[in-house]
């Protein structure tokens, strides 16, 4: 039986702005697309499991692209671009009264945070984004770290998530999964698997 339902927050919880960043950084910089993700991705996947602080990421993009460290502005784009989405919310909220929620997020702190600020208070039950565990998804880790802090089985967790090369590990280990889509979908699957919605 499910108790605790895992939920990946960009493309569900709120819109992904990943590649609207990315695509701000071209302009700026005036690089395509290829080499500034060759720059900016392993940076960023550091600062995603605090390996290294926002200001030595936002440097080390800035030298990377050859521009200013004002240009950059991570966690300011971030801000003004994020957006709840508020049917998906409104529905994971009523989910609220009958099973433990949960996030699990490859996400900076910083970006973590506000996100889960625009959400009103305790509205996940355990929190587990990456920068707190310095592990990212799909890596194993997450998942024994999950178990260990929530005391459930695999088998009582749902991990919804809109990535399925992030969901690959969870099945191995036995967490029920569902690939989101959209609302309708999620609902559907859900269903599937016993859960009242």
């Amino acid at each position: 039986m499910i108790k605790l339902i895992l939920f990946d927050m960009g493309g569900i919880i709120n819109n992904n702005t990943s590649g609207g960043y990315i695509d701000y950084l071209c302009k700026v910089s005036g690089k395509n697309k290829d080499e500034v993700v060759r720059v900016v991705k392993p940076i960023t996947t550091k600062l995603s499991i605090s390996a290294i602080s926002l200001q030595e990421a936002e440097r080390l993009i800035a030298e990377g692209l050859s521009v200013e460290i004002g240009q950059i502005k991570f966690l300011e784009y971030y801000k003004e671009h994020l957006k709840i989405n508020d049917q998906n919310v409104e529905f994971i909220r009523l989910l609220k009264k009958k099973y433990k929620l949960a996030s699990l997020t490859n996400n900076e702190e910083n970006r973590y945070r506000y996100a889960v600020s625009q959400l009103g208070n305790n509205f996940f039950d355990f929190e587990f984004p990456s920068s707190r565990m310095h592990y990212r998804k799909p890596d194993k880790r997450v998942y024994e770290f999950v178990k260990e802090e929530t005391g459930f089985e695999y088998n009582e967790m749902l991990f919804i998530e809109d990535t399925d090369e992030n969901l690959s590990v969870a099945r191995e280990l036995g967490i029920n999964t569902i690939l989101f889509d959209n609302l309708y979908g999620m609902k559907k699957d859900m269903r599937k698997l016993g859960i009242k919605v």
